[in-house]
């Protein structure tokens, strides 16, 4: 009885990781702005790009950016404005953070060191049914070295 109670416990975890990290491809219509899913690292991309998290539960979702050159975005969460999104990058030791959520703000311009592995987190923040989450990041054309809010 306890191996089958086991089984059904591996069985239902099982099922679990695999719809909580079911892949989604976006194809953009042509002439719209591209979308990248979270899933797969962002090297080097457009100036402007929707970046999307299928939020399917209640967990964060990770995605990585890397930008070729210094660059100052805009970013605006688009849908699922009630979600959670913060930015980090990562030191030996320490971690810097943008979180929107304590910010309070659904927008917000950020400056990107180029050739730096930012992690970008999305979460449903409780809300069922939150489905694809997209943020949108559009390079200004804002001088790097002068801008004050870099991560």
């Amino acid at each position: 009885m306890v191996i089958r109670a086991y089984k059904i416990s591996f069985f239902i975890l099982f099922i679990f990781a695999l719809t909580s990290s079911a892949c989604y491809k976006f194809n953009p219509i042509e002439g719209e702005v591209p979308a990248y899913s979270s899933v797969d690292d962002v090297l080097n991309p457009p100036d402007e790009f929707d970046f999307v998290f299928n939020l399917r539960t209640f967990n964060n979702y990770e995605g990585i950016i890397m930008f070729e050159s210094n660059a100052v975005c805009d970013i605006e969460k688009i849908t699922a404005l009630n979600s959670l999104f913060w930015i980090e990058r990562v030191y030996p030791g320490h971690t810097d953070k943008i979180d929107f959520g304590q910010l309070g703000v659904n927008n917000h311009q950020i400056g990107f060191s180029g050739g730096t592995t930012y992690h970008s987190w999305g979460n449903s923040n409780g809300i069922e049914d939150t489905g694809n989450f997209f943020v949108r990041l559009k390079k200004l054309n804002t001088d790097y070295e002068i801008f004050d809010l870099k991560l």
